[in-house]
């Protein structure tokens, strides 16, 4: 096992997260992974992520696959080592906007469907879809320069 244990407040941020997580609908357990990840001294290998939480390895298998998919964490190995390790994908946030302009384009383009779809005659629609269109474009617009700004911090932090 890694030398590296948890001191309390530490726990406390792990459980924070995992309930965080929880009161947004995904498992307790993911969050508390992502929490640990987050605050690790080194990438952690499932055995060790098991061992730091008290859950089963099959657990932190499960939600480590996903957090992986979610661009959370990300796994890396060690030189000359057969084991898989886990670290906290630093780029996380620029993968999120990332995504969030591509999902909001893609709503932004159903919003200007039914813009053309339902006639205006059906004012009260109409006017629902042209505020969420106008509100997704100034979002849109947001979120492009929010990823300019976080990627230039990101550059500027690594270089430190």
């Amino acid at each position: 096992m890694d030398e590296w244990s948890l001191c309390l407040g530490e726990t406390e941020f792990v459980d924070k997260v995992g309930f965080w997580f929880e009161n947004m609908g995904l498992p307790r357990i993911q969050g508390q992974i992502l929490g640990l990840m987050m605050i690790a001294p080194t990438a952690l290998t499932a055995a060790q992520i098991s061992h730091h939480l008290h859950v089963s390895r099959g657990s932190v298998s499960t939600n480590t696959n996903q957090l992986v998919k979610m661009a959370m964490l990300e796994k890396v190995r060690n030189k000359g080592e057969r084991s898989q390790y886990f670290q906290f994908d630093r780029g996380v946030l620029v993968t999120q906007i990332q995504q969030n302009i591509e999902a909001n384009k893609r709503f932004q383009e159903l919003l200007s469907l039914g813009l053309e779809l339902v006639p205006k005659s059906n004012a009260t629609g109409h006017k629902n879809l042209e505020v969420w269109s106008k509100a997704y474009s100034e979002l849109d617009k947001e979120f492009v320069h929010l990823l300019e700004r976080w990627k230039a911090y990101v550059k500027k932090i690594m270089a430190q």
